[in-house]
C-alpha cells in the first residue's frame, strides 16, 4: 500500500519532470523579413494613366492602308523588363485563322509592329508605344478582322 508521504513525493517528482520538460522546449521568437521579384505591366491609354487599354478598335481600312495607335506601358514592377509584342488568335469575318481558306497565315496579309522591341523598361518607368496595323494591297476575301496582341515584360 502506498503511503502519503510516498504520493506526496511521486507527485513532487512528476512537477519537477514536467519543469525539467518545459525548461527544454523554450520558444525563441525571430522575425524575417525579404523582398520579392516582381515583374508588374500595365498598358494605358493616357499618359496620365487613368485609363487602362484592353482593346484597339483599327476602324475601316482600304487594302494598302495603316494605322496607328498610341499608348502608354508602364513597369509596376521591382525589377527592369525586356518589352516584347505578338499577335495571335486571328479571326477572319468571324472564322478562326486556321479554318479560314482564304490565309495561310494573318501575316499574310496583315503586319503589326511597335515601337518598343527590346526595350528595357525601368522599374516604375513609362514609355510610349506607338502600334501601326498595315494592311496589304493584295487583300481580299476579308470584311472583319479580330486579333489578340500580348505584350509581355521579360525580366531583365
Amino acid at each position: 500500500m502506498t503511503t502519503t508521504l510516498e504520493k506526496i513525493l511521486a507527485a513532487a517528482l512528476v512537477a519537477v519532470v514536467i519543469l525539467a520538460v518545459v525548461a527544454l522546449a523554450m520558444n525563441v521568437h525571430v522575425t524575417s523579413h525579404g523582398s520579392i521579384t516582381a515583374i508588374g505591366l500595365d498598358i494605358w491609354k493616357d499618359a496620365k494613366l487613368t485609363q487602362p487599354l484592353t482593346d484597339i478598335d483599327w476602324g475601316t481600312l482600304d487594302p494598302g492602308e495603316m494605322a496607328g495607335v498610341v499608348f502608354y506601358a508602364r513597369n509596376y514592377g521591382n525589377v527592369n523588363v525586356s518589352l516584347s509584342m505578338q499577335a495571335g488568335n486571328w479571326t477572319f469575318n468571324g472564322v478562326p485563322e486556321q479554318n479560314f481558306t482564304a490565309v495561310t497565315n494573318a501575316s499574310q496579309y496583315f503586319a503589326l509592329a511597335w515601337n518598343c522591341t527590346g526595350y528595357v523598361l525601368q522599374s516604375t518607368q513609362v514609355v510610349t508605344a506607338n502600334m501601326t496595323l498595315a494592311v496589304s494591297p493584295s487583300i481580299s476575301k476579308i470584311t472583319s478582322f479580330t486579333n489578340d496582341i500580348i505584350i509581355k515584360g521579360t525580366e531583365q
